[in-house]
């Protein structure tokens, strides 16, 4: 019997109506953030950005892991991880996970000091994955 895959398993575009753009900050560069990708071997993530000033989609390779609930954390918790450098975190909680949407909000206390996201809350709607975690 096959597994099946994690809810977030697919691709995350980002939410058309969502009010402001997401702009995430590394090292001191901004980026809007495209997409976000979540491979089924719930390994690997990928970040879609484009630089500021720039069209053309950079993507940022990430391990993931998601933590059910702990310490000072009411929701579920994602910590995407750069296994290049070992060092570059991002930690976001998890508000809304579904069939059609993904709400996190980023943790900065708790990722890499060199990242910056300025936007409350991020929002993304899926537009494809695994069969059993598309909406209807």
């Amino acid at each position: 019997m096959k597994p099946k895959p994690h809810l977030i398993v697919g691709n995350w575009e980002l939410f058309e109506k969502q009010s402001e753009p997401l702009l995430l900050s590394i090292n001191k560069e901004e980026f809007s953030i495209a997409r976000l990708t979540f491979s089924s071997d719930e390994i690997a993530s990928d970040f879609y950005l484009i630089k500021k000033g720039n069209k053309v989609e950079e993507n940022m390779t990430l391990g993931f892991k998601i933590f059910d609930p702990f310490d000072d954390f009411k929701s579920p918790v994602l910590l995407l991880k750069n296994l290049c450098d070992g060092k570059t975190r991002i930690v976001f909680s998890i508000i809304k996970l579904d069939k059609e949407f993904l709400e996190l909000i980023f943790e900065k206390e708790y990722s890499s000091e060199n990242i910056t996201i300025k936007s409350e809350v991020l929002k993304f709607e899926r537009t494809a994955g695994p069969p059993e975690n598309m909406h209807d």
